[in-house]
């Protein structure tokens, strides 16, 4: 039953107080885009050990948005946003603005592109998504004050086992 939400607005390169600048299509936020943004997965509370990661794959590979376990406040990362010292709205989400990696161009634009959120080890590894990827979606050129669903709910497809003595 895996489901979310997740829209396109670009809130960290916008001094505070001043209207939106016209360049939504180059930030993701997970949740819905109301004042303030709110929290919309329909995701388990995941054990110890785990957390959850957005993710936009772009034209060299997939950009993490930050790691999260808590749907309602910020993730850990804000490596591409701008530089207003704004921090974002209080979901997990990302700008796309500054440091990104070679073989990736500004402006960066999300539309088009795989928005997917993971489940990913604690200690992880591997800078890569972790193969297990609850939503996916391609994101529409719709923006805020829009909001666009994942359409692909791929929990049927993760591995499964049993153990027996």
């Amino acid at each position: 039953m895996a489901s979310g939400s997740f829209f396109l607005r670009t809130p960290t390169d916008e001094p505070a107080g001043t209207a939106n600048n016209g360049n939504d299509t180059n930030g993701v936020w997970f949740g819905l885009p109301g004042m303030p943004p709110t929290a919309d997965f329909n995701l388990p509370t995941l054990p110890a050990g785990w957390v959850y990661e957005g993710w936009v794959v772009g034209d060299a590979g997939a950009l993490s948005t930050g790691t999260f376990t808590d749907f309602s406040s910020t993730d850990s990362g804000n490596g591409f946003s701008g530089t207003q010292n704004n921090a974002g709205p209080p979901v997990p989400g990302e700008d796309f603005f500054n440091n990104l990696p070679m073989g990736e161009s500004l402006p960066f634009s999300v539309v088009g592109r795989n928005v997917v959120i993971t489940v990913e080890p604690v200690p992880d590894n591997s800078p890569a998504p972790f193969t297990l990827k609850p939503l996916a979606a391609i994101a529409g050129s719709d923006t805020a004050p829009n909001s666009q669903s994942f359409n692909n709910n791929v929990v049927n497809s993760f591995p499964t086992g049993t153990v027996s003595k």
